[in-house]
C-alpha cells in the first residue's frame, strides 16, 4: 500500500479519535465568548468563559457574560445577564446554574419566565428563585411570584408556585391572590389555589375572599370552569353587598364575559336586604332554593322557592308609615331597580302576619 495513503489514513485517525475525545470532554458546542481559561481546581479542571458567552447543550442556547464550566461535576455556572432558550421557554436570570446530571436549571436575582402557548400568546413568570426541571418540564418558583397569563388575561401573585407543564397543572400556595384582568377586576384569595388545564379549571380551597367591585363572597372551596363561565362556591359561603348579604349551602354563580348575571342558592338559603337606601338590612327570607338575576353587577331580581318565610320591614317616614309584615309561602318574587325594592310578591300557600303603625 502507498506510504502516503497509509499516513493519510493515520492522519485521518488521530483527528478522528481527538474529536471524539475532545467532544467527550466538552460535551456543548461553544458558539462565542471573549475570552477561555481553563484552571486547575482541587478536584478537576474549571473551564472559564468570559464576555460575550454563546454556547449550547444540545438543543438548548445559552448565553451570559460569564461561565464556569466543571466538566466532572457536570455542572455549569453561569453568571450576568444569563438567558436561556429551551423549546416554548425564553429564561433569565441574574445567576443560571445547571445540573447536567439531573438535568436541572437553577435560576436566582430578577429571575423572569416567557412560556409562548400554541396561539403564539404568552405567560409570563417571576419570582426570586426558579428551579426549572427540564426532563419533567417543571417549574418550581418561590418568593414574591408572580405570574400574567397573556390569553386568560390572568395575574397571580403568592409566595410559591408549582406548575408541571406537561400536564398542565399548577398551584400557588403561601398568601396566594388571582386577579381577573378585565374591565372590573375580580380577585380571589385562599390558604391554596389550583389550576387545570391552563387556568380553565382553578380550584381555590380554605378561607376563599372573593372581591368584586359590586360584591363580595367568602367560602371554603371554590371551583371555576371557564368553558362555562361557572363558579360554585361550598362549605357555607357567604355573600355580601351594599344591597343584600346571603348564605346557604352552595353557590352556583353565573357569567358572562365575567360579569355576574345569576346566582343559584342551594340548601339553607337565607338572604337579609335593604328596603330603601341608607337603612339597615332589616328585611330578609329563607327558603330552599334561591335565584338572583343582574345587570351590569346590580340585582334586579330574587326568586326564592319551597318552604319560604319572609320579613319584610318599611321604617316610618314623613311620606309613609311604618309597616313589616312576617309570611310564610312557596315561591317569593322580589324585584329591585336603582338598588330600590319595586315589587315584593308572595304566591302559594300563604300565611302570614302584618302590622301597620302610624305613630
Amino acid at each position: 500500500m502507498n506510504k502516503r495513503l497509509i499516513g493519510s489514513i493515520l492522519v485521518f485517525c488521530l483527528i478522528l479519535v481527538n474529536l471524539l475525545v475532545s467532544e467527550e470532554l466538552r460535551p456543548y458546542k461553544l458558539i462565542n465568548s471573549d475570552k477561555l481559561l481553563v484552571e486547575k481546581g482541587e478536584l478537576e479542571y474549571i473551564t472559564l468563559l468570559i464576555g460575550n458567552v454563546h454556547f449550547f447543550y444540545g438543543d438548548t442556547e445559552f448565553f451570559s457574560d460569564q461561565a464556569e464550566i466543571y466538566e466532572k461535576q457536570k455542572l455549569t455556572k453561569m453568571i450576568g445577564n444569563v438567558e436561556v432558550l429551551d423549546d416554548t421557554l425564553f429564561l433569565s436570570a441574574d445567576i443560571i446554574e445547571y445540573h447536567r446530571n439531573e438535568d436541572e436549571l437553577n435560576l436566582t436575582g430578577n429571575v423572569k419566565i416567557v412560556e409562548t402557548h400554541i396561539d403564539s400568546t404568552k405567560r409570563y413568570y417571576q419570582a426570586d428563585s426558579v428551579g426549572y426541571l427540564r426532563t419533567d418540564k417543571t417549574i418550581l418558583a418561590d418568593n414574591n411570584v408572580i405570574v400574567f397569563d397573556e390569553r386568560e388575561n390572568l395575574r397571580g401573585e403568592c409566595g410559591q408556585l408549582r406548575y408541571y407543564m406537561q400536564d398542565k397543572y399548577g398551584y400557588l400556595i403561601k398568601e396566594p391572590a388571582i386577579f381577573m384582568l378585565d374591565k372590573d377586576s375580580v380577585s380571589v384569595a385562599a390558604q391554596k389555589i389550583e389550576y387545570f388545564q391552563d387556568f380553565r379549571k382553578i380550584a381555590a380551597s380554605f378561607d376563599i375572599k372573593v372581591l368584586a367591585k359590586e360584591f363580595s363572597i367568602n367560602s371554603d372551596f371554590l371551583l371555576y370552569f371557564e368553558e362555562d363561565d361557572k363558579a360554585i362556591f361550598l362549605g357555607n359561603p357567604e355573600f355580601n353587598s351594599d344591597f343584600a348579604n346571603a348564605r346557604a349551602r352552595e353557590f352556583q354563580l353565573f357569567f358572562d364575559d365575567r360579569n355576574l348575571i345569576q346566582a343559584d342558592l342551594y340548601d339553607s338559603c337565607r338572604v337579609d336586604f335593604r328596603t330603601e337606601d341608607n337603612t339597615d338590612k332589616k328585611s330578609w327570607a329563607e327558603a330552599n332554593y334561591m335565584r338572583f338575576d343582574f345587570d351590569n353587577g346590580e340585582l334586579e331580581k330574587c326568586n326564592a322557592i319551597n318552604n319560604v318565610i319572609s320579613y319584610f320591614h318599611q321604617d316610618k317616614t314623613q311620606d309613609r308609615d311604618f309597616s313589616a309584615n312576617h309570611v310564610n309561602g312557596q315561591q317569593l318574587v322580589i324585584e329591585v331597580e336603582d338598588n330600590k325594592i319595586t315589587l315584593i310578591r308572595m304566591e302559594k300557600r300563604i300565611q302570614g302576619k302584618y302590622k301597620f303603625s302610624s305613630k
